[in-house]
């Protein structure tokens, strides 16, 4: 896979502005339903696809030990950055007390990307951080042959199923590592379609248009999905059909796209090293954006709010170097 980091790299970079359209209400209501019923499920893909299976007790301590650094020490830089910078808001505005800085700590421990009883994060978006670090422990301890796989992925649909039906809440994103586990699980499985190369990109593309078309549609009427807030819609197996589906064939795009990104290939290195940033401010950001644009713009549509996605994007790489060089561990890299 180290020959095809340019197109993940730019399929990363679509996740990640779909991500910021999606959570700024950006587009209409039907496409932001498309957008959440695949963009986390491309996320959780594209780990499974470039995760190496461990082997031996030493080798998986150190996988799990590299995961904590990448994902975890980022989620907690992020969550602490964040807090201090609402508690700094909320002292100026009065309502910073004992109980609502407690919610915030406690939020943070159990990893809670949404208000609940009297929890309240303050970085609502690196949920996907602490649920991406499990899946992966799960998967670093777990049986890895074809037929265990697809006994873990019919547990999983079992375990939603019962979790979604009797409203149980395990706070910490055990729950959202289990709904997103058949994704990973996916991707570690459609890696050997991208191992070769592809050559009648004609029919492709009429295969892909097929795809995007009917998840649309399948989308539509399945509904809302988020893995956080354990939504599916419909029905579960709907939802995984559009995400797998939709996330292959934008990984499938983006393959053949290979070549022609050489020059921006940097960029979009440097885009997707910075992740932890765009996730854990891009509220901040679009808050921000979105305000200034609003007083610009008299009736707002959904070409607004995919340039100004863009705009976002392009705002957070100069952060993002500076971080990089001064400050990498935030971002889950070494000194």
């Amino acid at each position: 896979m180290k020959n095809h980091l340019y197109w993940i790299d730019f399929a990363k970079t679509i996740g990640l502005l779909l991500m910021i359209i999606a959570h700024g209400n950006m587009v209409n209501d039907e496409f932001r339903c498309y957008i959440y019923s695949f963009h986390m499920p491309l996320f959780f893909i594209i780990s499974g696809l470039l995760t190496r299976t461990p082997n031996g007790g030493g080798k998986i301590i150190t996988s799990i030990q590299k995961n904590f650094r990448a994902l975890m020490i980022p989620y907690f830089c992020m969550n602490l950055f964040c807090l201090l910078f609402f508690s700094f808001v909320e002292y100026f505005k009065g309502e910073l007390g004992f109980y609502v800085l407690k919610s915030h700590i406690w939020a943070i421990l159990l990893g809670v990307g949404y208000n609940i009883n009297s929890i309240r994060p303050v970085c609502t978006a690196m949920w996907f951080f602490y649920a991406l670090f499990i899946v992966k422990l799960l998967y670093n301890v777990l049986p890895k042959n074809r037929l265990s796989k697809v006994i873990q992925v019919a547990i999983c649909f079992v375990i939603v199923k019962i979790l979604t039906s009797y409203h149980i809440d395990t706070y910490v994103p055990l729950d959202s590592a289990i709904m997103a586990y058949p994704f990973f699980i996916a991707g570690t499985e459609i890696k050997h379609f991208f191992s070769r190369e592809i050559k009648n990109k004609l029919i492709l593309f009429f295969v892909i248009l097929l795809i995007l078309l009917a998840t649309y549609f399948i989308s539509s009427y399945n509904g809302r999905c988020d893995i956080d807030t354990m939504r599916y819609g419909k029905f579960y197996s709907l939802f995984l059909c559009t995400g797998i589906c939709t996330s292959f064939a934008i990984l499938a795009v983006c393959s053949c796209l290979n070549m022609q990104l050489v020059g921006i290939k940097v960029f979009l290195k440097n885009i997707c090293n910075g992740a932890p940033l765009i996730v854990g401010l891009n509220l901040l950001a679009i808050n921000a954006f979105k305000t200034g644009l609003l007083h610009i713009v008299k009736q707002w549509s959904s070409i607004y709010g995919i340039a100004l996605g863009i705009v976002i994007i392009l705002a957070f790489y100069p952060i993002i170097i500076f971080t990089k060089k001064r400050f990498p561990i935030l971002i889950g890299f070494r000194k």
